[in-house]
């Protein structure tokens, strides 16, 4: 029955550089917007979803409430959502098991899918499907440290919120207002990063964060004109990418392009994988709206492009406010209440939280399943189809989602690939039973390609990036970089590893000034992917097996740009082993290049940091050494050091050995 009291609900979306308000209302079923505000925040208030001058937000929270149009928003009770760099969420499958159980194979789960440790995380869950045969549960979390710091900001400014949301399910319902009936992506360019998500009718299947957006492609701009950001922001404005040929428009092109190459990889895994088509490509953020972006995308994809046009949203209330407007639409439609929630109710220390196992389940939730395995990893959801009815919105509602802070630490297991190939088989191994059905244990070792630039992305590539760190003028180097890996983390999105060791020093004019480290970063989904398919095409009599771990145990680089080899130890459980000629499945390189120093007036040649007299010395080599080559440039020999370093030397004392 639809009540025709007038109800109200206010979303509020907090950024770095800007919050948004709008208070939505509902009466008779129908939703429109009654007041909206938006204000920008200054830099060095929030930075990386990170809450560093409390004082100024609360300020600046304040102004937007007060300010709104038509009319100042006087609510207290706001849905809001966590910044999307520190929430990761999967979906798991289970076997019948007993309630008791339940609470530790969901533990299990998050120890092999989320990069941080239980001790550190805060999460939810829900049951999304459940039959005689088994079930599948929605798992979000996210940091205690942010849930905590948020938390305690919004309940000293007088707010009182359910728990927190999740970004990209705010987006997608500020957008559509009602699920679309089709599979969409949509493409959320924020300031910090940018977030792609593709759902269809069950859901969300597939969603991942790059950390290229409004704000890098600014400081390009400002940094390679060597202007100010402000007047950077307007030329980025004006130019946006409709015309390649233009130098802004080109920089902004080279910026977009990992998230370019993570849009079509989306859309090839759902194409692949689930057999989904997209079916159009909706924009959102505060860099949607760069000139010609909707048409560059359309030409690449082949898809419509729209900016998100929300059935809620007015001509009065720009593109920006789709998250807002999202936000408070779910705290208004009961058509979105099985979206998940993460509990802001962190504030207890351990020794409070009674029981210990803490997580509380919805009413009428049933003893069963037993035996787990990720369905995916962090950013791959797989499809789940919904029978249950949605309940009330009472208090009982409020505990669904209740944290469960317990300690652990991060186990380098991944069972998302064998989940997916034996769930094509019909036989999911429970994991109650490993071992006594699985007997032996066999181990592979492999060999893995990883492209470190979009341009070489491909199916048997694992994609990469690289990313760089600061060593601050006058640090040690090794201290800094074992204390560095919150910084290094900073950097990473959803489903990436980085390499343990830096790759080497990038451009240093002089020795006193700062140096960059360069890491490799990977896709950890890639890597089960690609053995995963390599176990397979050795085991021809399908012999029933399972993954039990993953160790990346040595990286090599190679003669071309941009690509490396990792090498990976891969064991597994099964009760027959599996007979193959060759310890690998994959061939081997191809022969590299070497050089071999070659006498020197001294008896030693420098190696330098980069190519050319300039750079800083990072070591010696003597006539006779040999070593991989990697590249020629300019009359210097880039060299292959050592395992995780590089170097540069004059070409004149080397020579080129023949393969």
């Amino acid at each position: 029955m639809i009540s025709l009291l007038k109800q109200t609900g206010i979303g509020v979306d907090i950024a770095d550089n800007s919050i948004e308000v709008v208070q939505l209302s509902k009466q008779g079923g129908a939703l429109e917007i009654l007041n909206y505000s938006r204000v920008r925040i200054a830099s060095g208030i929030v930075e990386n979803g990170r809450i560093l001058d409390e004082k100024r937000l609360r300020l600046a929270l304040e102004s937007a409430f007060s300010k709104a149009k038509p009319q100042k928003i006087e609510g207290r009770d706001i849905s809001v959502s966590l910044p999307e760099s520190h929430v990761y969420t999967d979906v798991i499958a289970l076997k019948a098991h007993t309630k008791k159980q339940r609470e530790q194979l969901v533990r299990n789960a998050i120890e092999r899918s989320f990069p941080l440790a239980l001790l550190d995380l805060s999460y939810a869950y829900r049951v999304l499907y459940e039959d005689a045969r088994g079930a599948q549960i929605f798992v979000v979390a996210a940091s205690n440290e942010v849930i905590k710091e948020w938390g305690r900001f919004f309940r000293e400014s007088g707010l009182r919120i359910e728990g927190f949301d999740i970004e990209t399910l705010a987006v997608f319902r500020g957008i559509y207002g009602k699920k679309p009936g089709y599979p969409v992506c949509v493409l959320d360019l924020g300031a910090a990063t940018s977030a792609l998500a593709i759902f269809d009718d069950t859901g969300l299947r597939y969603s991942y964060a790059v950390r290229e957006a409004g704000n890098a492609f600014t400081e390009s701009i400002a940094k390679t004109f060597q202007i100010s950001y402000e007047e950077a922001e307007q030329r980025k404005q004006e130019a946006g990418i409709a015309n390649p040929k233009n130098e802004v428009s080109a920089l902004i092109l080279d910026k977009l392009e990992p998230v370019f190459a993570e849009l079509q990889s989306g859309l090839e895994y759902v194409r692949k994988e689930y057999q989904i088509d997209v079916k159009e490509i909706a924009l959102a953020g505060g860099s949607a709206k760069l000139k010609g972006l909707p048409k560059y995308i359309q030409k690449k994809t082949g898809l419509p492009v729209q900016l998100g046009k929300s059935a809620i949203r007015t001509q009065k209330t720009p593109l920006v406010y789709l998250g807002a407007i999202g936000l408070a639409v779910r705290a208004l439609d009961d058509a979105w209440e099985s979206d998940p929630l993460i509990s802001s109710e962190t504030e207890q220390s351990q020794e409070e939280q009674a029981p210990p196992q803490n997580m509380q389940r919805s009413e009428g939730q049933e003893d069963s399943l037993e035996g787990l395995s990720p369905l995916s990893q962090i950013s791959k959801v797989m499809p789940f189809p919904s029978s249950s009815k949605p309940k009330p919105r009472d208090a009982a509602r409020r505990q669904l989602f209740l944290l469960g802070v317990l300690g652990g630490g991060i186990i380098l297991l991944s069972l998302s690939f064998w989940y997916r190939k034996e769930e094509e088989k019909g036989d999911i191994a429970q994991t109650s039973v490993i071992e006594t059905e699985y007997g032996n244990t066999q181990v592979f070792e492999f060999q893995v390609p990883i492209a470190a630039s979009p341009a070489k992305y491909g199916d048997k590539q694992v994609r990469g990036r690289i990313i760089e760190t600061i060593i601050p003028e006058g640090a040690g180097e090794e201290a800094f970089i074992s204390s560095m890996g919150k910084e290094l983390q900073e950097q990473v999105a959803q489903g990436e590893k980085v390499w343990g060791k830096p790759l080497g020093k990038g451009n240093a004019a002089e020795k006193e000034e700062a140096k960059k480290l360069e890491w490799l970063v990977y896709r950890e989904d890639d890597v089960a992917r690609l053995l995963l398919d390599n176990v397979e095409q050795l085991n021809p009599r399908g012999i029933k097996f399972i993954l039990r771990e993953i160790e990346a145990t040595r990286l090599q680089v190679t003669q071309e740009a941009d690509r490396y080899l990792l090498d990976v130890s891969l064991s597994i459980s099964l009760n027959e082993l599996i007979e193959f000629p060759s310890p690998s499945p994959l061939p081997s390189p191809e022969p590299v290049a070497r050089v071999v120093i070659t006498k020197t007036p001294t008896g030693w040649l420098n190696a330098r940091a980069g190519a050319g007299t300039n750079y800083e010395q990072i070591g010696r080599v003597y006539p006779g050494e040999k070593f991989v080559l990697l590249e020629e440039l300019n009359g210097w020999y880039k060299i292959q050091l050592k395992e995780d370093l590089v170097g540069w030397v004059v070409v004149r004392h080397a020579a080129k050995e023949e393969k």
